[in-house]
């Protein structure tokens, strides 16, 4: 395992450990920071390797890479947002080339998506794939197939059921995709 250090990534980890077990019972578990390892460990896992965790989000990435290259891991969660691409660079393309499945985390950059465009209208271009701006900023994540999972994370209900609506209706194609970074980077 490898990506953010929090508690949901830990849990995740381990029920997935737990199915993987029967299809692949010598399955062990990279840990990203000492505080994850203490975790699997504490539910009777073995941890392979454990990676610091670095201060800055480019020393995560780096981190994040190094596992891939060296653990080849079934998944990775990553920040990757409209206006954190950094992921794109080496990460995403690497986590495909081993085909390691990717979460992401902080869709809306902590909330600075919303603030950026607080008081706008989606755009019409954007309308065929998205009723809101979390619908919007997910969609974005949601339309590159690099992509497994997106975590928005909320306990407001009224904002999961708008997040939920990410996953009907089309996904932006590559060229939208392409027009939405240009739209965000232009606020």
């Amino acid at each position: 395992m490898c990506g953010q250090l929090n508690d949901q990534v830990v849990s995740y980890a381990l029920r997935a450990l737990k199915r993987l077990e029967k299809r692949r019972p010598d399955q062990a578990a990279v840990a990203v920071g000492a505080r994850a390892a203490a975790k699997i460990e504490g539910e009777g896992r073995t941890v392979e390797a454990i990676v610091d965790v670095p201060a800055s989000i480019n020393g995560i990435n780096a981190a994040v890479e190094e596992v891939l290259k060296r653990e080849k891991p079934d998944f990775v969660q990553i920040d990757y947002s409209l206006e954190d691409r950094t992921a794109e660079k080496r990460v995403l393309p690497l986590a495909s080339e081993v085909k390691a499945a990717v979460l992401t985390a902080l869709p809306f950059g902590r909330a600075r998506l919303f603030r950026a465009v607080r008081g706008k209208e989606i755009p019409d271009w954007a309308r065929d794939f998205s009723d809101s701006w979390a619908q919007f900023f997910l969609k974005f994540l949601l339309g590159d197939p690099r992509v497994t999972a997106v975590i928005p994370g909320t306990s407001n209900p009224e904002h999961m059921t708008d997040n939920l609506g990410a996953m009907r209706g089309p996904l932006p194609d590559q060229d939208q995709r392409r027009r939405m970074v240009t739209f965000i980077e232009a606020l």
